[in-house]
Formats: C-alpha cells, structure tokens, sequence
C-alpha cells in the first residue's frame, strides 16, 4: 500500500521597528513628529499661585511656582529632567525635577527685599532654540524660520528686559564670564543649515512677584480734603490707594468705602488691576461729610493681616 503525507508551510512575516541609539535623556535623534528629549523656548513656561503676596512685611509667606516643559513637538520632556531657579528677592527652592511635563517649588517671602517690591523670578534647564518649520520635516534647515534667538540667561534684577552688567545676574552657559547676546544662528540638536549655532542653550522664563506691604497709603486725591462742597450736587472723587512702594496692595485685599452725609452712586471694592479708582459721590444736606476708605490685608493662616483707614472730610454748603 503506498501512501503519501503532503505538508504545508506558512511563512508570517512581522515588521518590526527598531531603534538604535540614544541621546539626552535616553532620545536618540528624533523622527519627524517623535519627542526629541529636551525642551525648547516656545514650550518653556513659568506661572505663580499668587502674584502679589503680603511679603513686604510678613516673613515666611509662600507662594508655589509651576514650570511646564514640552520639546518642539509638544511632548513633554523627560521625567527627571531638572530645572533650576534664581530669585532677586525672598528665597526660592534652587530645583525641581520634571514629572509629566511639570515641576514646583516654593518661593518664601523673606530678606532680601528689592527697593522697588518686585522679586524676578528666573528658571532655566538645557535645552533648544525654537523655529518655524517650513517643510515638516522636524530638521532646522534652509527656508525655516528662528523664532527665538536667545542671548544667555540672566536674572532681570531691574526688570528692563535686557542685560545690564553689574545690575543684573548672569547664568553664563559657556563659562566665559561675559554674557553671550543673541548669534543670528540657530543652536539646537536637529540642523542643516550653513546658520546653525551650537546644539544647546539655556531655555527660560521669568515671572515677577510684587512683595506687596500690608499697610495701604492714599496719594493722588483730587478734591482736597477740608474743601467746600455743594448740597446735593455730585463729584468725581478720585484718588490712588498703594502699599508704600507704590504698588498694588496684596491679593485678597477687601476694600470697604463708605460716605456719610455722602452717597456712594456705585459699588466699590478692591482693584486687583490698578492703584487708581473713582468714585461718583453726592453730597447731602448742609454740614459736614466724610468719606471713609478701609483698606484691609488677609494676612496668613498664623499671622494677622493689617488695616489703613481713611476718613476723608468735606464741608457741604
């Protein structure tokens, strides 16, 4: 008897994708639209719980600041990835380390305190100029376009937004001690082109905190106080209401103003955008009228706030 046992083959074929080499962070050079590892200046932002916290005259006042870092395509940067702080005023956490895009510290109000109230918060890490990709093909090359040419970072201590040697504080990022402007190149890892810099600079952002007094001053009033008024007519009262440097009182300030002998024609309360305000005011009957203006601070959970009272006195006739 013959038999025959026949076989059959399948071959599969699976594609595989390999990657081979590695870079900063554990990235090797990117594939268009693929994370590249570091962060780039467009992508690089800084933000604070509070912008004006009662940090002239309370010690210890905290307010938390947030950095978010994305690479050029918008992927956040590597967990673990560091970014340093500087501050001209109160003291700050010198690090944090990247978690899913985002790090904090802490900034506490405390000596040294900037003649003008304003701390200048700076954060950097290592990073990349940011471009216009004209083509899309992820590379810096002829055609595209820098958008972010940066000089060396530098801590703003007079908030001008340039650096003035002497004044403001360097972070020199080539060791040179002299600060490094802006080349007209561009300095990052992916590029093809005759303007290309260096493949690293410092990335950054800055944020101001205004140390704001606890204690409130009038200034700028219009109507002087004493002067004569007449019954039932109505005034622009207006006047500035600062802390003693001439910036905005605290965040959570509530402002209370009252008139006697005098109505009020609108609400009032605490303008947390200008020092400048105006009230519309009728005067009442013959005889005397005072406006009252109450300007009170929050303070914090163990120290108490402060309060400035005005009376402001008119004589009706």
């Amino acid at each position: 008897m013959n038999r025959s046992i026949k076989l059959g083959f399948h071959i599969l074929f699976i594609p595989l994708l390999v990657s081979c080499g590695a870079g900063d962070n554990g990235y090797g050079a990117a594939t268009v639209g693929e994370p590249t590892g570091i962060a780039d200046q467009d992508s690089f932002s800084i933000s604070a719980s509070q912008l004006r916290p009662e940090a002239r005259d309370l010690n210890g006042v905290q307010v938390t600041i947030t950095i978010s870092a994305s690479d050029r395509n918008n992927f956040p940067i590597p967990d673990g990835s560091v970014i340093h702080f500087k501050t001209s005023g109160g003291t700050i956490e010198n690090a944090c380390q990247i978690s899913n895009g985002v790090c904090t510290v802490s900034w506490t109000s405390a000596n040294p305190r900037p003649a003008d109230g304003i701390a200048n918060i700076l954060a950097y890490t290592t990073g990349e100029e940011s471009y216009l990709d004209a083509n899309g093909d992820d590379v810096f090359d002829i055609g595209d376009t820098i958008t972010t040419d940066l000089g060396e970072a530098y801590l703003d201590n007079n908030h001008n937004g340039s650096f003035d040697q002497g004044i403001d504080e360097l972070v020199d990022f080539n060791g040179n001690n002299t600060y490094d402007p802006a080349n007209g190149l561009y300095d990052g890892q992916s590029c093809n082109s005759t303007i290309c810099g260096g493949t690293r600079v410092h990335v950054r952002s800055w944020i101001n905190l205004t140390m704001s007094g606890s204690f409130g001053y009038l200034a700028n009033l219009n109507i002087p106080t004493n002067s004569n008024r007449t019954a039932g007519s109505t005034d622009t009262l207006t006047f500035d209401l600062t802390d003693i440097n001439g910036n905005l009182l605290p965040d959570d300030t509530t402002l209370t103003i009252t008139g006697n002998n005098a109505t009020l024609n609108g609400t009032y309360s605490f303008n947390d955008a200008s020092t400048a305000y105006s009230l519309s005011v009728t005067w009442g009957s013959a005889g005397p009228a005072i406006i009252t203006i109450v300007a009170e601070t929050a303070g914090t959970d163990t120290q108490n706030g402060s309060t400035s009272t005005f009376n402001l006195s008119y004589t009706v006739n």
